[in-house]
């Protein structure tokens, strides 16, 4: 099913997405405009901004009908040359809607990920990730609607492709392990998710 993009990004408007919007904003402003000592060499640094789109497979026990979600999000990562790894961060909003016997079922989650990346290449670029992820997830069914928040850790794999100078497409697998109550109930708000990337890099 397709959504309106702009209404499901209107419907996470929670403080949560708003503090993540800000962290990474705040970490691509600091990307951008790099320490004065590295101004007279611009190859010293390196920086990714991507937009990810598509699908995230959560736990069918705790989620039902609404386990498998349609996924959006940003990610950006930095470097500089002397750096071993990327510093990474990112976030997703996931959801999806089904009427079944009658009564609406909701699932959302919004996932915000800070950590470190790895990556090897030159026309193809591999990489591993690995961190901390913070989840907040949104229930609404039989039971009510119901919300939870959890802390964990997230890993993920993929390669992207880069486009001339300053462009790329590319892949990316992540598996978040993260689990809080809701509604009383020990629920896994983590799952995989499976996305395409478009990017911007310099």
């Amino acid at each position: 099913m397709i959504y309106n993009i702009t209404n499901f990004i209107y419907a996470s408007q929670s403080l949560f997405f708003k503090v993540a919007i800000q962290l990474i904003t705040l970490i691509w402003i600091v990307s951008i405009l790099k320490p004065v000592t590295a101004q007279t060499n611009e190859d010293n640094w390196n920086t990714n901004l991507k937009i990810i789109v598509g699908t995230k497979q959560l736990n069918k026990d705790n989620w039902g009908f609404v386990a498998g979600q349609m996924v959006y999000g940003i990610e950006a990562d930095f470097r500089f040359n002397k750096w071993p790894v990327n510093i990474l961060t990112g976030f997703t909003l996931s959801r999806d809607e089904k009427i079944k016997l009658g009564l609406k079922n909701v699932g959302q989650t919004n996932e915000f990920n800070i950590g470190v990346r790895k990556e090897w290449g030159k026309s193809i670029k591999l990489h591993l990730s690995g961190g901390c992820s913070v989840i907040n997830a949104h229930v609404e069914g039989l039971a009510g609607n119901n919300s939870g928040t959890g802390v964990g850790v997230m890993a993920d794999s993929g390669f992207y492709i880069p486009i001339q100078n300053h462009f790329s497409i590319g892949y990316l697998y992540r598996y978040s392990f993260v689990q809080s109550d809701i509604a009383d109930i020990s629920a896994k708000l983590g799952g995989g998710v499976s996305v395409l990337s478009v990017g911007y890099h310099w």
